[in-house]
């Protein structure tokens, strides 16, 4: 295991697991599961099946990055820019999904019943989640 600085927490090092877990977990869904929201929003099968993909295969090797940094330290240069990646990639998840998805904000109509709108901020949150946990590792 890679040794860590006293500024390095343990609660940092949990949300850096399970960050780690979270992106592999939906950037599997994502290739395989995950198009349909890309589809809609492009208009284009094949344009949407592509970005989700991409989009998936970049969630699954941010969860790789994040577990092998957490046992081989990794330079700050690399990880500062890997880190930046990833809040791209997640601004990216925000207004792809939450607010011109299918059932975000612009195109959902959440305010059209209690489910739809609880679920636009449940997903809303999932991902500011994720923003604030990349915010936090990366210091």
């Amino acid at each position: 295991m890679a040794t860590y600085t006293k500024s390095k927490s343990a609660g940092s090092l949990i949300l850096q697991i399970s960050l780690a877990i979270l992106f592999l977990i939906q950037g599997i869904n994502t290739v395989f599961y995950g198009s349909l929201p890309f589809r809609q929003l492009f208009g284009s099968d094949e344009l949407g099946k592509i970005v989700g993909i991409i989009l998936g295969i970049v969630e699954i090797a941010a969860g790789v990055i994040l577990i092998i940094q957490f046992f081989t330290p990794v330079g700050s240069s690399v990880n500062s820019l890997f880190l930046l990646i990833l809040l791209i990639v997640v601004i990216a998840e925000i207004v792809f999904y939450d607010v011109l998805g299918s059932h975000g904000l612009m195109y959902g109509k959440i305010f059209a019943s209690r489910d739809r709108f609880f679920s636009f901020l449940e997903s809303l949150a999932g991902h500011l989640l994720m923003l604030g946990a990349i915010i936090i590792v990366k210091n």
